[in-house]
């Protein structure tokens, strides 16, 4: 199914990793500036939970078009992520074609949210966690806007099961974690109705959780849509118990 955008998208070859380690330990002291700058205040919790290495999707709440910006800040002290952008950041004219430039080595790559499976994102997110590293996704498929945690779709989990079959094939371990984790502002609902979560000077945080293993939701019989919806059910559970508390420690 062809993407329904009239301007053409600039090309991105879902071949290859795009992630520059130097790039990203460049840019990493200017997004803290910007951070130190735009928000008065960070509450950051459970980085300790985020495993040094391995394959690892961040399963995070999404209220703020910032989200992914402030997440991968307070994350890349420990690793540096990739995250799924929407594809219209990659149409092939400016200031588009500067922003994907900007992103791209940042570990950003194009989904398109109209299609209910994007392959060609799919399948570049599988495997660069294959490679074993860490995958910042929003199961709600959209910002939630003032009206809470929205429901989780289950690509998340599919990804999941796409990187174990991936190394396990390669005859590595098929241990893919999950790690839910929430992030609010001080300004909402407000602030999310004027579509504007992340005000100026706002009070940012961010709260990750245990990981979930993967492993234990298999068994020998169990259906792949069974597993799907097991961990998509917990993992939203889990996200829901880390939204509250770090709402309440931000009162």
């Amino acid at each position: 199914m062809a993407s329904p955008h009239r301007d053409p998208l600039a090309p991105f070859d879902y071949s290859r990793p795009h992630q520059r380690t130097n790039y990203c330990r460049v840019a990493r002291p200017l997004f803290r500036l910007f951070a130190a700058c735009y928000l008065s205040h960070r509450l950051v919790r459970g980085l300790e939970n985020v495993p040094l290495r391995g394959p690892t999707i961040l399963a995070l709440n999404h209220p703020a078009v910032a989200d992914t910006p402030f997440v991968g800040t307070c994350l890349s002290g420990r690793r540096f992520p990739y995250f799924m952008a929407e594809e219209e950041l990659f149409l092939d004219r400016l200031p588009f074609r500067l922003i994907a430039s900007l992103i791209t080595p940042l570990g950003a790559f194009p989904v398109d949210r109209r299609l209910p499976i994007d392959p060609k994102a799919i399948g570049y997110a599988a495997d660069r966690l294959a490679e074993g590293n860490l995958l910042i996704v929003a199961p709600e498929g959209g910002t939630e806007r003032g009206y809470g945690l929205l429901p989780f779709r289950q690509g998340f989990v599919l990804l999941a099961l796409l990187a174990r079959e991936r190394l396990i094939r390669r005859g590595e371990s098929g241990e893919v974690k999950i790690l839910p984790a929430a992030v609010c502002y001080r300004e909402t609902p407000r602030g999310l109705r004027t579509k504007r979560a992340m005000r100026f000077r706002a009070r940012a945080g961010l709260s990750v959780g245990a990981p979930l293993s993967l492993e234990s939701f298999l068994a020998p019989g169990k259906r792949e849509r069974q597993v799907m919806e097991e961990v998509t059910t917990a993992t939203r559970a889990r996200v829901e118990e880390l939204l509250a508390q770090v709402q309440r420690e931000m009162r």
